[in-house]
């Protein structure tokens, strides 16, 4: 009935393999299982309240060292917040290039 020739079938295949894999994207992205890394490649950032963010999202998420984060807390708690991201350069440990990374990823509110 339908008789295809080998490089007929290799075509279909392909085709098959393109579909299940677009299928499979699609599922993934729209699941909990979609990864950060993916994310990021999107250009899709979380962001970070700077009077709010913990110490674990400090560090997990937002890739700071631990002795830093706990700095940014402390100050944060010793100052009655942050008035503006650029205060983190207060804090020793944190430079240009650093504040540099981080400020895309924070922004402050004070509610």
């Amino acid at each position: 009935m339908l008789d295809f020739t080998k490089q007929e079938k290799q075509v279909l295949q392909f085709i098959l393999i393109i579909i299940l894999c677009g299928a499979i994207i699609s599922f993934l992205q729209k699941s909990h299982f979609y990864p950060k890394v993916y994310k990021s490649f999107n250009n899709e950032i979380d962001k970070f309240n700077l009077n709010k963010v913990t110490l674990a999202q400090l560090t997990e998420s937002l890739g700071i060292n631990h002795r830093i984060a706990q700095r940014i807390v402390d100050y944060r708690q010793q100052n009655g917040g942050f008035g503006k991201i650029d205060e983190l350069m207060d804090i020793k440990g944190i430079g240009e290039k650093s504040l540099f990374k981080l400020k895309p990823k924070l922004y402050i509110n004070n509610e």
